[in-house]
């Protein structure tokens, strides 16, 4: 048989202490991701719906700067048909662009439903680690720490007993 090195051995001694720590675990993980995902899934939720903004306030420029050139173009200030074609060309890539910064919002809030998910599973989790916590720890006390608590203190009264056996001092009665 090969001879390994001692490894360090994860505390394997009782079934309670793994339902106690088990829990604590499952309830540590039960917060801790739910409430990342939440951040993350808002903040991206508020960017795209910025960006929206920005992109519907920048569409709106643009139709106020259309119509100046209209009036321009009646006045016989501009040639028509190049302001009318650049502006035409403008409108559609702004378009474009509200179309996937809207489909991206449309992803992120679908993404907001899966969360919803998420975090109604993790709620059973947590639940379920709570009652994990206390079984574990109610269990250790009851049905294993009690009984050691008693073998120590039988063992520390045999020792009295055997330490008195063997003490240096002598007793007058004896």
């Amino acid at each position: 048989m090969i001879d390994l090195p001692n490894l360090p051995q994860p505390p394997t001694d009782n079934l309670y202490k793994f339902k106690a720590i088990g829990g604590i675990s499952l309830l540590m993980l039960c917060v801790i991701i739910p409430a990342f995902w939440t951040y993350s899934n808002i903040t991206n939720v508020m960017d795209s719906t910025a960006k929206i903004d920005v992109l519907e306030e920048e569409q709106n420029n643009l139709l106020e700067d259309s119509a100046r050139s209209i009036t321009e173009i009646t006045e016989g200030k501009v040639e028509s048909e190049e302001k009318k074609e650049e502006f035409r060309k403008r409108f559609r890539e702004m378009k474009l662009r509200i179309i996937e910064a809207k489909s991206e919002n449309r992803k992120e809030r679908v993404n907001s439903i899966g969360l919803l998910i998420a975090i109604i599973i993790f709620t059973f989790l947590s639940i379920n680690s709570w009652f994990w916590i206390y079984r574990g720890f109610n269990d250790w006390q009851n049905k294993l720490q009690n009984y050691q608590d008693e073998i120590v203190k039988n063992q520390a009264k045999e020792n009295a007993k055997d330490d008195s056996d063997k003490s240096l001092i002598i007793k007058p009665n004896e």
